[in-house]
């Protein structure tokens, strides 16, 4: 949402209620209503202990189930493309690169699937920076606060070691700039 936020702010030409709107729409129930509606349902059933899927041992189904409802926004956009531009089909991409990263990486060790939203957000914005002409140093600079605000958080809830937080953030933006800022 904040990419679609700044890309409404860069966009001189941006029209309110377009189909890209309703996509957006479209895109919060796949990728936020969805996930949490089955993580409701696989706490009920006791698939997880919790809603945080704390320990490595829980989080494969959880991973699974969002990569998968990734996959079906890329393919959606992918087919019906209402006109976004080249770097939002690459952002959903380096979402299921990133989350399938993660995925392989937990299966030894816990990283931090937050820290890895935060560094993609951060490798995003530096990479659209990169190709449009625009001054987006605010917004890198108030990714880089949320990051550590996040980052922060996550130590103190004893979550992850510094370790998974700075992997997860790495994780997140090396991805994250490499597809998007990708010529291919």
């Amino acid at each position: 949402m904040l990419i679609y936020l700044f890309i409404q702010q860069i966009d001189p030409f941006y029209i309110a209620g377009t189909p890209m709107d309703r996509f957006i729409l479209l895109f919060l129930v796949i990728n936020a209503l969805a996930p949490a509606l089955s993580m409701l349902i696989m706490l009920r059933f006791g698939m997880i202990s919790s809603l945080e899927a704390g320990q490595r041992s829980e989080r494969f189904a959880p991973f699974m189930l969002v990569i998968f409802y990734y996959i079906v926004s890329f393919g959606l956009l992918w087919w019906k493309n209402p006109g976004f531009p080249d770097f939002v089909l690459r952002f959903f991409a380096s979402v299921i690169f990133s989350l399938s990263f993660a995925l392989l990486i937990n299966m030894r060790w816990k990283i931090s699937v937050h820290m890895i939203a935060q560094g993609s957000l951060t490798g995003c914005l530096l990479a659209i920076r990169s190709s449009l002409p625009t001054d987006g140093h605010w917004l890198i600079a108030g990714a880089l606060l949320l990051a550590a605000w996040i980052g922060f958080a996550r130590l103190q809830l004893n979550a992850h070691s510094p370790r998974q937080v700075y992997a997860g953030y790495a994780v997140g933006v090396i991805v994250t700039w490499a597809v998007i800022g990708s010529p291919f």
